[in-house]
Order: C-alpha cells, then structure tokens, then sequence
C-alpha cells in the first residue's frame, strides 16, 4: 500500500521559497561584504619588538641561542655547520660508490644474460634448420658430411 503523503498548502509551499530565497540572499550578502571586507583592510606586518622593549625573558632566550650545536659565536656555529655538510658529502660519495659497484653487477649480469639468450636464438634460427636439413639427406651424404665436418 502505498504512503499517503498530506496535501501541502498553496501557502505553505510560498512560506518555505521565502524561506530559502531570504537564507541565499543572506549567504550572499555575507559572502559580499566578507569579500569587501578582505579586500579593503591593510596587511600590515605584525609588530617587532624593538630592544628597549625585551624583557628578562627575552635577555635569557637570547643568551641561550647561540649555544645551538655547542657553538658559543657566529663564526663557531658556521664551522660546525661546515664540517657536518664535509661529513654529510664524504657519507653520499661513499653511497654513490656503492650503488655505482652494484649498478656495475646488475650490467654486468644482464649483459651476460642477454649473451647468453642471443647465442641460444642464434643456434636455435641457424645451427638446427641445418642439422634437420642435414638428417633429411640421403645416409651416403651424412656421412660425406660428417667427414668433411670431422677433418
């Protein structure tokens, strides 16, 4: 049996599109004046804090930083950097040895093989239609052959 659905009112149906139409119009107003808003405001950078600004904190956080990797001065800090990018550079030379020795195997290996499947096509496409064309020949001229193959 089918659902029985109550008839809707003429007045109904127009209360409900005046409802929708009032709630888009509303998004777009607000869409507009959020779009005029952004657009209109200055973008200014956020304040910096001058030095006769900085507090105690401040002094202590700026005493701690330029002990960042055991480094007391500037100078300090840019030869430990230098010397862990020498170690980082000596650590990617020796892997790029390794992966050069490994691709070397893996050519090497693969050309062997490609040898070895082209001897076996050549064999297969030259040596074998000749031996069945020979084992069809008469037997007094298999054994000419074999004879002139054997000297």
């Amino acid at each position: 049996m089918p659902k029985v659905r109550p008839i809707e009112s003429e007045a109904y149906k127009r209360q409900v599109f005046i409802v929708k139409i009032f709630f888009l119009g509303l998004v777009i107003l607000l869409t507009l004046f959020m779009n005029f808003y952004l657009t209109n405001r200055p973008l200014s950078p956020p304040p910096m804090p001058n030095d006769r600004q900085a507090t105690k904190k401040d002094n202590l956080i700026a005493k701690n930083i330029p002990s960042i990797l055991g480094a007391q001065t500037q100078e300090e800090l840019v030869a430990s950097l230098q010397k862990e990018l020498k170690n980082i550079q000596n650590k990617l030379e020796d892997i790029l040895g390794s992966v050069q020795q490994q691709g070397g195997a893996v050519i090497e290996e693969t050309s062997e093989n490609a040898r070895e499947t082209a001897v076996e096509t050549i064999f297969d496409a030259a040596v074998i239609p000749v031996i069945t064309q020979i084992q069809n020949l008469p037997e007094r001229q298999q054994e000419q052959i074999k004879e002139a193959i054997c000297r």
